[in-house]
């Protein structure tokens, strides 16, 4: 995920969610994994799509980038 492609300064949650428009308690796991699913499921500023969607879409692409070098050796 290019999180500056989006605007973004910094991938770290925190910043990530503030920038997004909320906040969350950073002390404890549960509460980064609730965040996590809340920045996913929210649409990224540029391109519309939601965070998620987009992680995808760059999980399939280099999937697939892998995949055909390994079919070329």
């Amino acid at each position: 995920m290019r999180w500056a492609d989006e605007g973004f300064e910094s991938t770290k949650l925190a910043y990530l969610a503030m920038s997004s428009g909320f906040y969350y308690d950073r002390h404890r796991a549960v509460h980064d994994c609730h965040a996590t699913i809340e920045l996913l499921s929210r649409p990224l500023p540029t391109s519309g799509v939601t965070a998620l969607a987009a992680l995808l879409t760059s999980a399939r692409s280099n999937n697939s980038a892998m995949l055909g070098r390994e079919l070329a050796v």
